[in-house]
């Protein structure tokens, strides 16, 4: 009995953590299309003109993106995969 409600615990623990990293990942996925199109105005004159090269520019806003949303994956399936595991041991240990 004390088995299964540790079990019962580390799902509800595991796939709200997983909700928790998605919904981080799509607050930063917002902020950084906010910053995108001042970004690529800046990345615009730095290439054609020289000018606006100290501001933030996009190549790199969504280099920088796209290995945070690296981690963002990797988390999220890594945590949903053990809630998931977790979840068949919980219902495994029911039946017994």
């Amino acid at each position: 009995m004390r088995r299964a409600r540790r079990l019962t615990i580390l799902v509800v623990t595991l796939l709200v953590l997983a909700a928790a990293i998605a919904a981080v990942a799509v607050a930063d996925h917002r902020h950084k299309n906010a910053r995108m199109g001042p970004a690529s105005v800046g990345s615009w004159y730095c290439q054609h003109r020289g000018q606006r090269c100290h501001e933030p520019q996009a190549e790199n806003i969504e280099g920088a993106w796209q290995e945070r949303e690296r981690v963002y994956r990797v988390g999220f399936w890594a945590v949903s995969l053990g809630g998931i595991g977790a979840l068949a041991l919980r219902v495994r240990s029911r039946g017994t």
